[in-house]
C-alpha cells in the first residue's frame, strides 16, 4: 500500500509540473513578454525661473517630446499609451547660460498594468541659453517738417526713456533709440501721435533686431517765429536825435493752446521805452507784450533794447545866387525877377550819417516869389532836405522885382 501511495505521489508531482510547463507554454503563446516605444510629451516646468536669473531661451523650439521603452505582457502593453506617463522638463534646473543639457526627471508609469520601463531616449535635452541684458535709453524724436513761419520747438516722447531688453551682446550694439513715426504733410500745430514704434541703432545708424522695446506717445510742439518791435515813446534832449534801434533778440518763437490765434500776429512789441530829454544811447531789458493765450516758446527772459541817440552835427555850404530856382513867377504882368544875393552860406544841421551823404546838388535851392510886387524883396531860401535833416536858421537872399523896359516906358507916358 505504501509502495502504492509513492507511485502514485510521484506520478502526480510529474503531472504538476507537467501541467505547469503547459500552462507558461500556454501563457507565453498567447501573451507573450513583449516591448513597446511610445511617444510621449514633456511637461514644462519653471519655465519662467529663467526670466529671474535673466536667462532667455534662444531657440524656444526645443524637443519636446521622448521616447520610453516599456516591457511587459502584451494585453498589458496594448492599453498602455503617451497618457499613462508622466516626463518633465524642470528649468529650475538650469542656474546659467551654459546648463545645455538639461536632464529629463524621472519618468512615472500613472497605470496600473504590469509594465517595466526599460530605457527613455533621450535623457537629456539640449538647450540654447542667452544671457538677457537690460539697459535704458532716452528715446530721440527726429523732427518735422513745419509750415512758413512756424518751427519745431519740442519734440519728446511719453516715457522720454525705455527699457530695451534682450540678448546681452545685442544690446551692446545699440548706440541709441530712435522714435520712427510719419505725419502728413508739414505741420502749424501741436500734435499728439499714440502708439509710436521704437527701434534701436547702431554707431552706423543701422537698426538692431532682436529686442524688446515698447512703444511710446510722441508730442510735437510748433510756434511761430515773429519779429521784436521796440516801442519807443519821446523825444531826445535838444540837438540830439534818436538813430538806429537794435532788439536782442529780433525775433522770438511764440506759441498758443489755440493754434488760430498765431495765424495773424507777424511781430510782437516790447515794453514802452522811453527816450525823453536822452542824451546819450539808451540801453535797456524790456519785457514783451503777449496777447491773451500767447506764450514764449523758448527760454528768453526778455530782451535788450538799444536806441542810440546822437548829437546832430552841422555842415555848411555855399550856394551861388544863379543856382537858385525861382517858382510862383507872376507871369501875367511879365515881371521880371532877379536874385541879387551873388551866393549865400548855409548850415545843415542832421545825423553824421546822412550829412557824410549829402551834396549841394542834393540840396536843390530855390524861392517862392508867389505875390510878391516889384520892389527890392528879402525871401526865405528853401533847400531840398530829407529826414531828420534840416537848416540850422532861416536864410534869406534878395530878389529885384522889377517891369519889363516897355511897361516902363507906357506908364511914364501916361
Amino acid at each position: 500500500m505504501r509502495e502504492l501511495l509513492k507511485k502514485d505521489l510521484k506520478l502526480k508531482l510529474i503531472s504538476l509540473c507537467f501541467a505547469v510547463l503547459l500552462w507558461i507554454f500556454v501563457v507565453n503563446s498567447i501573451n507573450p513578454i513583449d516591448t513597446k516605444i511610445i511617444n510621449i510629451p514633456l511637461e514644462i516646468r519653471n519655465l519662467s525661473s529663467l526670466e529671474a536669473k535673466n536667462l532667455m531661451l534662444k531657440n524656444p523650439n526645443f524637443q519636446k517630446f521622448i521616447n520610453v521603452k516599456v516591457r511587459g505582457r502584451r494585453d498589458a502593453l496594448s492599453s498602455v499609451n503617451q497618457n499613462s506617463f508622466v516626463a518633465a522638463l524642470d528649468f529650475s534646473r538650469v542656474s546659467s547660460e551654459e546648463d545645455t543639457q538639461l536632464k529629463i526627471d524621472e519618468v512615472m508609469y500613472l497605470g496600473s498594468e504590469n509594465i517595466v520601463i526599460e530605457s527613455v531616449e533621450p535623457s537629456y535635452i539640449t538647450l540654447e541659453l542667452i544671457k538677457i541684458g537690460q539697459n535704458m535709453f532716452k528715446v530721440e524724436v527726429p523732427g518735422v517738417e513745419t509750415k512758413d513761419g512756424y518751427e519745431l520747438y519740442d519734440a519728446s516722447a511719453n516715457p522720454s526713456a525705455v527699457i530695451v531688453e534682450g540678448e546681452e551682446s545685442i544690446i551692446n550694439q545699440i548706440d541709441r533709440v530712435e522714435a520712427v513715426y510719419s505725419i502728413d504733410g508739414p505741420i502749424d500745430r501741436d500734435t499728439v501721435i499714440p502708439n509710436v514704434k521704437c527701434v534701436a541703432l547702431d554707431k552706423e545708424g543701422n537698426e538692431v533686431t532682436g529686442l524688446d522695446i515698447q512703444n511710446v506717445e510722441v508730442v510735437l510742439r510748433v510756434g511761430k517765429r515773429v519779429n521784436v518791435i521796440a516801442d519807443v515813446v519821446g523825444r531826445p534832449a535838444e540837438n540830439y536825435v534818436d538813430g538806429a534801434v537794435s532788439v536782442t533778440p529780433s525775433d522770438v518763437l511764440i506759441a498758443a493752446d489755440d493754434p488760430s490765434k498765431l495765424e495773424k500776429i507777424t511781430s510782437i512789441k516790447t515794453e514802452p521805452v522811453d527816450i525823453t530829454n536822452a542824451s546819450r544811447t539808451v540801453q535797456v531789458n524790456k519785457q514783451l507784450i503777449l496777447d491773451e493765450g500767447i506764450r514764449i516758446a523758448e527760454d528768453i527772459k526778455g530782451v535788450l533794447v538799444t536806441v542810440s541817440i546822437e548829437q546832430l552835427a552841422e555842415k555848411e555850404f555855399t550856394i551861388p545866387g544863379n543856382s537858385i530856382a525861382i517858382v510862383n513867377r507872376n507871369t501875367s504882368e511879365n515881371l521880371i525877377y532877379t536874385i541879387t544875393t551873388e551866393s549865400i552860406i548855409i548850415r545843415v544841421k542832421g545825423k553824421r550819417e546822412d550829412l557824410g551823404m549829402l551834396y549841394i546838388s542834393d540840396l536843390k535851392p530855390y524861392i517862392n516869389v508867389d505875390g510878391l510886387e516889384e520892389g527890392t524883396h528879402q525871401v526865405p531860401l528853401r533847400v531840398n532836405l530829407s529826414g531828420m535833416t534840416r537848416l540850422v536858421e532861416e536864410y534869406r537872399v534878395e530878389v529885384k522885382v522889377e517891369k519889363p523896359a516897355s511897361a516902363e516906358t507906357e506908364t511914364a507916358e501916361e
